[in-house]
């Protein structure tokens, strides 16, 4: 999560650059301080969205899970995540019949 005051940061900093510019504005969400912003700041923006206006939809291909962990268990079941996730993936290029060295 970003941390408390970065839209003030982004604010500061789109105020001292120069009137003849070209700025990108990039975020992963778009919360109306960053709708605001750009109204602000940018000429004729333009807006690439991926997901829709529904607050809770995803892009496609994208899915999420939650799991209950302590403190001193994250750390284990994280690792084991990634190496599950990247076993599949390498079992894909198996499969199809790409080696590990031509994708490396």
């Amino acid at each position: 999560m970003l941390a408390v005051g970065f839209e003030e940061d982004v604010e500061v900093i789109l105020e001292k650059v120069p009137s003849e510019r070209q700025i990108m504005l990039f975020s992963a969400t778009m919360p109306g301080w960053v709708k605001k912003l750009s109204r602000k700041y940018l000429n004729n923006p333009l807006t690439i969205d991926l997901v829709g206006d529904e607050e809770e939809k995803l892009a496609n291909g994208i899915k999420l899970y939650a799991m209950s962990a302590t403190n001193t268990s994250k750390r284990t079941i994280l690792s084991d995540l990634v190496t599950v996730s990247l076993l599949k993936y390498l079992d894909y290029y198996h499969v199809s019949g790409w080696s590990i060295q031509e994708i490396s």
